[in-house]
């Protein structure tokens, strides 16, 4: 257990941001098509092209984590490594349930597993529980992890194996191959800036980076001195267009040695 931060809703924590952001003046633009290119020259803007024009821009700031895509711009081509983590949720345990299975807190939990599970007690008793497991986000590939994360739930607390999957959903995260986040210049361009790689911490980390970046972009530094482990450009994976396909090979290695 972790006995030092909190636990908070992510979605309403990424809502009250970007309010605060309009609050100071940000213009945020909502379902806009996907990018598919970028450019950048010395002596021009840096554009980024899409389905239905062109944008273009003095400075730029890419913070998609694990939803990054290997053209926009090519630097980014195998640094980092998108993986799915899992989440369910159950139904509002009753007292006698969390009694019977000695629930005693509120506090931030995970295990020592490669694929790790990690889990929660949330304000309305409702227990959060996620695991990793698929290396894509198919129909298929999601029936099976929601049966999975069941019976590793079940596995791991016997005593409320009666308490119903109320909710599921998952996302990526973000790996890099060095297992450390990066927050710096994109290759030599002079107007760019990313951050990505927070390995299923984004949530404090994320905002943390932001600051960062920020400072960056706006040529003054920020008010925290940026860690040199963030400052090292991570390196590619090798043969990046397979990067993907050898997860379910690698999870399938963690898994067995998870077993002993």
């Amino acid at each position: 257990m972790l006995p030092l931060g909190f636990g908070l809703n992510p979605g309403k924590y990424a809502a009250g941001l970007a309010r605060l952001a309009q609050q100071a003046g940000a213009v945020i633009h909502g379902h806009t098509s996907g990018a598919v290119g970028a450019g950048n020259s010395p002596a021009a803007s840096i554009s980024l092209k899409h389905r239905r024009g062109r944008i273009t821009a003095d400075r730029l700031i890419i913070a998609s984590n694990g939803y990054s895509s290997d053209n926009l711009p090519d630097w980014l081509r195998g640094r980092y490594l998108p993986v799915v983590s899992h989440i369910m949720v159950t139904r509002p345990l009753t007292e006698v349930e969390k009694q019977a299975q000695g629930w005693s807190t509120r506090r931030i939990a995970y295990d020592t597993r490669n694929l790790l599970h990690y889990f929660r007690l949330l304000p309305d008793n409702r227990v959060l529980f996620g695991m990793r497991g698929t290396s894509n986000i198919t129909p298929g590939s999601t029936q099976r992890m929601q049966r999975q994360i069941r019976r590793n739930f079940e596995t791991m607390f016997p005593a409320l194996a009666h308490a119903e999957t109320a909710h599921h959903w998952s996302g990526l995260v973000c790996l890099t191959r060095g297992l450390t986040p990066y927050a710096g210049q994109i290759g030599d361009w002079q107007r760019a800036w990313t951050g990505f790689g927070y390995h299923g911490g984004g949530v404090a980390l994320a905002t943390y980076t932001g600051r960062l970046l920020a400072g960056l972009a706006a040529g003054r530094p920020c008010s925290s001195p940026m860690p040199q482990l963030m400052q090292d450009k991570p390196a590619a994976f090798p043969i990046p267009r397979l990067r993907r396909h050898c997860l379910p090979l690698a999870y399938t290695c963690y898994g067995v040695m998870d077993l002993h």
